[in-house]
């Protein structure tokens, strides 16, 4: 889902917990189109995902994003 971000996205930053690895807290960063994921080892994962998508109003439809975000949901 994250690799089909629209491309009006200028950054984005999380903290997921994530279905593949729920008991470790991943941080995701997101500038243009270069994006990493690094996987905390010593801190435990959140109880929620929280993230942040910042770009123009007008490339971004938030209640599509909303929607996917929402379909990502363990």
């Amino acid at each position: 889902m994250l690799d089909a971000l629209p491309a009006g996205v200028l950054r984005a930053k999380g903290v997921l917990r994530l279905s593949g690895d729920p008991a470790r807290r991943t941080v995701y960063q997101r500038v243009g189109r270069r994006w990493s994921f690094v996987t905390d080892d010593e801190a435990a994962a959140p109880e929620h995902s929280s993230l942040v998508v910042i770009g123009p109003a007008a490339s971004i439809d938030s209640k599509d994003l909303s929607r996917r975000f929402d379909a990502c949901r363990i």
